[in-house]
């Protein structure tokens, strides 16, 4: 089960969301550069958090109805909040990346005036924070 979860509330998504990024984000951090002898100088190190987490659903899979896509939207509006994703088994700590677009939804059909029921699909951009 995909679980969002902030305090007494928790947000069931679908399991079909896919992680889009998640063989993108390299662990190691490295830094070249010359010394003013000419010779290479390179740091490298394990990071700690920040990776990537960007679950995507699509126009065929993954459909939330316009009453979770709401909830949702209230849950990461709220600024500076730390997150549990629960995602495949594995439980992460996470923000809303807003500097990567945070959350988007699209209706997968269009109606003037949407119900509750209808069903969109997503994409929410986190950061592993811990």
């Amino acid at each position: 089960m995909t679980t969002l979860t902030y305090g007494a509330t928790t947000i069931t998504l679908p399991d079909d969301l896919q992680w889009i990024d998640e063989c993108t984000w390299p662990k190691i951090a490295q830094r070249k550069a010359y010394s003013i002898t000419g010779a290479l100088l390179l740091e490298a190190g394990t990071k700690a958090s920040g990776r990537a987490i960007t679950l995507q659903g699509g126009e065929v899979f993954a459909w939330v109805a316009r009453s979770t896509v709401l909830a949702l939207k209230a849950l990461l509006e709220q600024a500076g909040i730390t997150l549990t994703l629960t995602y495949r088994g594995t439980s992460y700590s996470v923000m809303v990346d807003w500097e990567a677009g945070g959350f988007d939804a699209t209706p997968v059909a269009d109606f003037a005036d949407p119900a509750s029921a209808d069903f969109y699909y997503f994409t929410l951009r986190l950061v592993q924070v811990a």
